[in-house]
C-alpha cells in the first residue's frame, strides 16, 4: 500500500521581519538624455513613430559579459527621465559599460552617418553609479527587493567555500531573465559521458491577494551535450561560459557563468556552394563583434563537434545545453528526484537562516468532491444520480450579459436535466426552482456587470484591485447556502492580450470560490459570419 502523506512539502521561503536583509548596492540609471537620439536611430531603421527603444540586445550583451549586474529595465520608453537600469554589488567600471553601449549602437542597422550622429550624443560621463541602501524587508523597497532578493540568495549559496553536503556540490551563479539561478560545477558524470549539473532557480513572487514577498525555489538538472548532435534551424541553443579572464577590458572576473547562444545558419563558401554551420546568434554576436570580444568566445564549430573537451576544462570552460531531440537517445532524465531535492532544500534553508525561513507544509484538508460528474455522458443526468452527488439542492447562477449566451446555457441545462425551462428573457434574479424529486435545482440570472468588469487598477497595486473585486463579489452575491455553480460570460484571453493586468478572471474565480461557488467561464456567443443554411 502506498504511504499516506498528511502534509505536502513546499519549496517556498518567507522573509523573517525580525532578521531583515539590509545592504548597500550600486545603482546605475539609464540616462534620459540618450532616449531621443536612440529613438531617432530606431525610427531611421524602422520608420514611423517609435514608442520604445529596443535595448534587449544591449541587455543580453550585459548579461553575457557583465554578470555581476542585474538588469532591471527591459526597455527604454518615452520621456526624458533617467530610469533605474542596473543594480550591482560593486561599481563596475562605467567605461566598460559604455564600451558595450557604443558597440551596441554600432551594431544597429543604420547608415554610418546615423550611427556617428547617435554616438556623438552619448558620453561615458552620463553613466554613473550611486550607492543605494536597501532593506529588502521594507514595504517601500518591495519592487527592488523582487529583483534583488534572488540575486542576494544566489550570492549566498554560491559564495567561495559554500558546499552542499549532498554529493559535495558547489554552485556558481548563472544569468537569468527572471529571478536568479545557481548551477553545480563541475558537472556530474563527465566520465560516463552523461554530464549534467544540478540547478536551483530562485524567484520572488506575490500572491494576488497579498503583498507578502515569497521566495520560490525550483530544483532540476541542466543536461549538457557530451558528443556532437543535431542543432535546430528555427531557434538558437544556449551555451554557458566560464572564462578565467573577462572578455571585456575594464572588468574584473567573477564567480559567474555568462551565457550566449549559437544558431545553425546557412553559410556561403568561397566556391559559391552553401552549407550549414553553427554561429553565435546574430543580435548578440553583432554587439560582441563591435566590442572586439567575439573572437574571445569559443569557436562554435569546435564546441559543437567536441563539447566534452570544453566541459572538462578547469578554465575557460564552455557548456552546450542539451535539449530533447539533439541526440538519438536521451542519456539523462530531465527531473530531479525527491531523494535529491530534500537534502538540497535542507541545505538551502540552513544557509539562508535566519533571514529566511521555510513556509509551513500544506496540511491535508477534508473537502467535498463531486465525484463522477466529469465523466458522465452528454445526455440526461438522472435526478437520483445528481442528488447522490450534490445532495438535495443545487443552485445554478448565470452571470451572463446577453440573451443569446443565457439561452445557450439554458438549452444545455434543459438537456442535462431532461426538463423544459423558461426562455432567457423570462429569467431574472429570482429565477425558478425545479423539483426533480431527489434534488431541487434553482436557476437564476444575474447581470452583475460590476462583477464581470475589467479590474480597476488606477492608483493601486494589483493585489488591492483583486481584493476589491473579491470583496465586491461577497457583497453582491453573499455566501452560497447550497452547492452552487456560477456560469460567467466574459471575454476570452485574446481580448486581454495587450492589457493582461485588466483581466478580472482570477479575481472573479477567487471571489466566487470564497463565497462557496464553483465557476466556469464562457466567452460571448459569436454571431455567425454568414447566414446558416436551412
Amino acid at each position: 500500500m502506498a504511504p499516506r502523506y498528511d502534509d505536502l512539502a513546499v519549496t517556498v521561503l518567507r522573509l523573517d521581519p525580525e532578521a531583515p536583509i539590509q545592504r548597500t548596492y550600486h545603482l546605475m540609471r539609464f540616462p534620459g538624455c540618450w532616449r531621443e537620439p536612440l529613438r531617432r536611430l530606431a525610427q531611421a531603421q524602422r520608420g514611423g513613430d517609435v514608442a520604445s527603444i529596443p535595448i534587449a540586445s544591449l541587455n543580453d550583451a550585459i548579461t553575457a559579459l557583465v554578470p555581476d549586474c542585474v538588469v532591471t529595465l527591459p526597455y527604454a520608453g518615452r520621456g526624458d527621465d533617467d530610469q533605474d537600469w542596473l543594480l550591482a554589488y560593486r561599481a563596475v567600471n562605467p567605461a566598460a559599460i559604455f564600451n558595450l553601449v557604443a558597440a551596441w549602437v554600432r551594431a544597429q542597422k543604420g547608415t554610418p552617418e546615423q550611427i556617428s550622429l547617435t554616438l556623438s550624443q552619448l558620453h561615458a560621463s552620463h553613466l554613473t553609479w550611486s550607492p543605494v541602501h536597501l532593506n529588502l524587508t521594507a514595504p517601500e523597497d518591495r519592487q527592488r527587493a523582487m529583483r534583488l532578493l534572488p540575486m542576494e540568495i544566489a550570492a549566498t549559496l554560491s559564495r567561495p567555500g559554500a558546499t552542499c553536503p549532498h554529493n559535495e556540490l558547489r554552485f556558481l551563479r548563472c544569468p537569468s531573465a527572471d529571478g536568479a539561478e545557481i548551477m553545480s560545477w563541475p558537472p556530474e558524470r563527465i566520465e560516463d559521458q552523461t554530464p549534467f549539473s544540478v540547478k536551483i532557480g530562485v524567484s520572488v513572487q506575490t500572491l494576488p491577494t497579498s503583498d507578502e514577498l515569497l521566495v520560490y525555489l525550483s530544483y532540476g538538472v541542466r543536461r549538457w551535450m557530451p558528443v556532437r548532435g543535431k542543432l535546430a534551424f528555427d531557434h538558437g541553443h544556449s551555451v554557458y561560459l566560464a572564462p578565467t579572464v573577462p572578455y571585456l577590458a575594464g572588468l574584473e572576473n567573477s564567480r559567474h557563468f555568462g551565457t550566449a547562444r549559437i544558431k545553425q545558419v546557412k553559410v556561403t563558401e568561397r566556391d559559391g556552394s552553401s552549407s550549414y554551420g553553427p554561429r553565435w546568434d546574430d543580435a548578440l554576436a553583432r554587439v560582441l563583434k563591435e566590442a572586439g570580444c567575439l573572437d574571445r568566445l569559443p569557436d562554435p564549430q569546435q564546441l559543437v563537434d567536441k563539447p566534452l573537451d570544453y566541459l572538462q576544462r578547469h578554465g575557460d570552460a564552455a557548456a552546450l545545453v542539451y535539449s530533447t531531440g539533439m541526440l538519438s537517445a536521451e542519456k539523462v532524465s530531465a527531473g530531479l528526484s525527491v531523494a535529491d531535492r530534500q537534502p538540497l532544500m535542507d541545505w538551502v534553508t540552513n544557509e539562508l537562516s535566519p533571514h529566511l525561513r521555510p513556509a509551513a507544509p500544506l496540511p491535508r484538508e477534508k473537502c467535498t468532491v463531486y465525484k463522477g460528474l466529469g465523466g458522465i455522458s452528454e445526455s440526461r443526468v438522472s435526478a437520483a444520480y445528481l442528488g447522490e452527488i450534490v445532495g438535495p439542492r443545487l443552485d445554478i447562477e448565470l452571470l451572463t450579459d446577453t440573451d443569446r449566451a443565457t439561452q445557450y446555457a439554458l438549452d444545455r441545462i434543459a438537456t442535462r436535466l431532461g426538463v423544459p425551462l423558461p426562455r432567457a428573457e423570462q429569467f431574472d434574479e429570482v429565477g425558478v426552482r425545479i423539483d426533480l424529486g431527489a434534488v431541487t435545482v434553482g436557476i437564476r440570472r444575474l447581470a452583475a456587470p460590476t462583477i464581470r468588469a475589467d479590474l480597476d487598477r488606477v492608483g493601486r497595486r494589483p493585489q488591492a484591485a483583486v481584493e476589491a473585486r473579491i470583496g465586491h463579489i461577497a457583497d453582491v452575491l453573499g455566501q452560497a447556502a447550497n452547492p452552487t455553480v456560477a456560469l460567467v460570460e466574459i471575454a476570452g484571453l485574446d481580448a486581454y492580450e495587450r492589457r493582461r493586468g485588466d483581466d478580472p478572471k482570477f479575481a472573479i474565480r477567487h471571489g466566487l470560490l470564497r463565497t462557496g461557488r464553483l465557476s466556469q467561464f464562457v466567452t460571448p456567443v459569436a454571431e455567425p459570419k454568414r447566414p446558416l443554411p436551412f
